[in-house]
């Protein structure tokens, strides 16, 4: 044997036999106790699986499919034990924590002990990441003869009981195939709840057989273009889902929204509100003001029925009932509603309310269910004390909660439990609701601190949960793109110790190891784009058209987490081969800018084109022009697409004080039912007051500078923020500017919602 070749040939060795250190795992939730050993076993096509209780039979058969889908082995599990080495799953002889499992690996096999199915499962789960990210492939890889696990000695349990994710398929709705797949994604990292939204104002989504209305006619929305949206899930397929769930170690806890957020039912059923008038399930987002009437009798009727078929369908101790978002302004003026408050000696409408979630509690408790509400449950007092309270809007409910008794779940928006928010810059992220929640503040939430729970009351905090909203999320591959990578933070924060917990080594394993197994498993997960520097909370700091007037410029770059920027100037796609963002960078010319992140383990995520342009200010205006007060509207009544406005055939004029005003002419119910639509074109002249240049930014679907279209947001998918913010050199003076309104209710979002801003600041030279 050649020298060279003996000598890594010990190498090789040497490092088989050594203990790896702690920090080389990558575990993710990282475990509540980790020992490296020493040496590794080897996983082969040979390798024999048994198992010693029943309760560890689901979760062996799901390690073997897994291995032997990626290895083309033939693996499978048996009972007993009948050789010396292998992969054993036998009951614990301790008592462990529930979900809790021990994991020993040595060069003589694997042992996997726990006390109950979901700690089986984790422990699976667990060992699946000892195993090579190609563990996740769908397909067998060529040339496996065996895996080496790295010898190791785990205890885990979980530090919280919930560990929740929210899918909302009443705003858009998903197939059984893709919740599956998000069970299938979540419990992987020991994601244990399922809240699945399943009634709400756009849609209804399961079936109750005394009602047949309510799939039939709460269960479809004609949306403003005349297209038809919705589906629901029958009972059948619903005791698929759970049964699907309880293979994964996931409890699916329902939620049956009272007595707000109901319209698709009332759409429906129109006895159930307090006009009992005809209507359709609301077609865009925001709060109803028609909700349920608790005046009524035949509404708790109602929701008596519901709640005997659906608890029948879910094991799930926990049954959520909404109770947030509701207006009471139809109470107000109810004459049922009222002589219910003075029968029960109530003066506001709030008690109502309060009246409403108790008597659903308590009827949930006699079905042996305990009721989960939204942190609005607070408001009207007298809630019952068994009541879980979910506190959404900050922490601030789950202060108040514990410190009244309740049990609470932390899922505040604020500090990044909303997965459905941006987790960048406004101009680099796909349309969503305009408020940041990135990793970092993910990961950051610590529900005890939180919630300000003393020891006595740290038993009260069952947990977290994170909720992705679908109002802006069309398609599963949106969904993944919202929920992964943050998922993993918050698996983390509900299992993991909090001592154990960095934010930096939670990066490193989701940047190597993780992002590899997300990847073979064919999710769109997020990559943070480069982004200009200099943004705040909520606001912009990047921009794709950027303009200089000197002999050069600079060009900065950041990411929302430290991760490598490779770019090109020449055209070409960059690739992990181009040059590596170490600095500013110095442009003489006009360039296109072309930028991608990359990950630690050399994936790359999407690319950013940036277009710098080196220019000379455009001229002003002549001062001898006449200026006329106001901004000139020409402007047509009708039906417009966000695309096509700019031909719209105008044939009225008026003059405004502000662009704001452009979107108010025509009436606007609060409901946005019968608004007769209209396009716009909005001019007037503004004083520019030096030489420089100047960023401008519009919600409306183009802006013109003298006559040059410098923002086109008509190619956005939903005309909601979509912020493409361009720059201009410009003279001192006055300047033409011309924008476009187009009226419309565009994938449930009203244009008239928007602000109707023309806004534009000087870049500092």
């Amino acid at each position: 044997m050649p020298i060279k070749s003996f000598f890594i040939s010990i190498v090789c060795l040497l490092s088989s036999t050594l203990p790896l250190p702690a920090q080389s795992f990558n575990i993710i939730p990282i475990p509540s106790h980790l020992v490296a050993g020493q040496g590794t076993f080897l996983l082969s096509r040979n390798t024999s699986v048994w198992v010693q209780t029943p309760i560890a039979t689901t979760a062996a058969q799901y390690l073997t499919r897994k291995i032997n889908r990626a290895t083309g082995f033939s693996l499978h599990a048996t009972t007993g034990k009948t050789g010396k080495s292998g992969i054993l799953l036998r009951l614990s002889s301790t008592p462990l924590p529930a979900e809790g499992y021990v994991l020993h690996v040595d060069r003589r096999g694997i042992e996997l002990e726990a006390g109950d199915a979901s700690g089986f499962f984790y422990g699976v789960q667990t060992l699946l990441q000892l195993l090579p990210p190609s563990v996740e492939g769908e397909r067998a890889a060529m040339g496996i003869s065996g895996w080496e696990v790295p010898a190791v000695n785990i205890e885990d349990a979980p530090r919280f009981a919930y560990r929740g994710v929210m899918l909302d398929p009443c705003r858009h709705f998903l197939s059984v195939e893709e919740i599956k797949r998000e069970i299938d994604l979540l419990s992987s990292y020991k994601i244990n709840r399922l809240h699945w939204h399943l009634t709400d104002d756009q849609g209804w989504r399961i079936e109750i057989k005394k009602y047949p209305q309510l799939t039939a006619i709460g269960a479809w929305r004609t949306e403003a273009d005349g297209t038809r949206h919705g589906g629901y899930y029958t009972q059948e397929e619903v005791r698929e889902v759970v049964a699907y769930a309880a293979e994964h170690a996931m409890e699916v806890v329902p939620e049956l929204e009272v007595p707000g957020h109901e319209l698709a039912a009332i759409a429906a059923l129109p006895e159930l509100s307090c006009k009992g008038e005809t209507t359709t399930p609301r077609i865009i987002w925001g709060v109803e003001e028609t909700v349920m009437c608790p005046g009524k009798e035949t509404m708790f009727n109602f929701l008596r029925d519901v709640i005997d078929e659906m608890t029948a369908l879910f094991p799930s101790r926990l049954f959520h009932i909404g109770g947030d978002e509701c207006p009471r302004t139809e109470w107000a003026a109810c004459p049922q509603c009222q002589q219910r408050m003075k029968s029960l000696g109530y003066t506001r409408e709030a008690q109502l309310q309060s009246y409403v979630v108790e008597r659903v509690a308590r009827y949930l408790k006699k079905k042996g269910k305990t009721a989960i509400g939204w942190d609005e449950v607070l408001e009207g007092g007298n809630l019952p004390k068994e009541v879980v309270v979910m506190s959404w809007r900050g922490v601030e409910g789950a202060t108040e909660a514990v410190k009244a008794g309740h049990p609470v779940i932390l899922s505040p928006a604020s500090d990044g439990c909303y997965f459905d928010y941006l987790q960048g810059d406004l101009v680099t992220e796909p349309i969503a609701f305009s408020v940041y929640g990135d990793l970092r503040m993910t990961y950051g939430l610590d529900p005890v601190a939180a919630s300000q729970a003393d020891e006595a009351q740290r038993p009260l905090v069952m947990g977290v949960q994170g909720n992705c909203w679908s109002e802006y999320i069309h398609n599963p591959q949106h969904l993944e793109y919202k929920i992964f990578p943050r998922a993993l933070a918050l698996a983390e924060v509900g299992w993991s110790p909090q001592e154990k917990r960095d934010f930096d080594y939670f990066c490193r394993r989701l940047d190597s190891d993780a992002a590899l197994r997300l990847q073979a498993r064919g999710v769109n997960f997020h990559i943070p784009l480069p982004e200009q520097p200099g943004k705040k909370r909520g606001d912009w700091a990047s921009c794709n058209k950027v303009v200089f007037m000197g002999d050069s410029t600079t060009l900065s770059l950041t990411t929302t987490r430290p991760l490598d920027i490779v770019y090109t100037l020449d055209g070409s796609q960059p690739s992990a081969r181009s040059p590596r963002y170490t600095g500013p960078i110095r442009l003489h010319d006009t360039r296109q800018v072309r930028t991608r992140s990359v990950l630690p383990c050399g994936i790359l995520g999407p690319e950013r084109t940036i277009d710098v342009l080196r220019e000379t200010p455009r001229p002003a205006i002549p001062s001898g022009t006449t200026v006329e007060k106001g901004i000139k509207v020409r402007y047509v009544k009708g039906n417009f697409t966000y695309a096509n406005g700019a031909q719209a055939p105008f044939d009225r004029d008026t003059v405004v004080s502000t662009f704001a005003d452009v979107t108010r002419l025509t009436p606007l119910p609060k409901n946005m039912r019968g608004v007769e639509h209209y396009t716009a074109m909005a001019q007037t002249l503004i004083d520019i007051p030096t030489d420089g240049v100047y960023e401008w930014t519009t919600h409306n679907a183009c802006l013109w500078i003298d006559d040059e279209l410098l923002v086109d947001n008509r190619a956005v998918f939903i005309p909601r923020n979509s912020l493409q913010p361009a720059q201009i050199a410009l003279r001192a003076g006055r300047h033409r500017v011309r924008t476009l309104f187009v009226g419309g209710i565009f994938q449930g979002w009203p244009t008239y919602w928007d602000e109707g801003f023309v806004r534009f600041r000087k870049i500092a030279e």
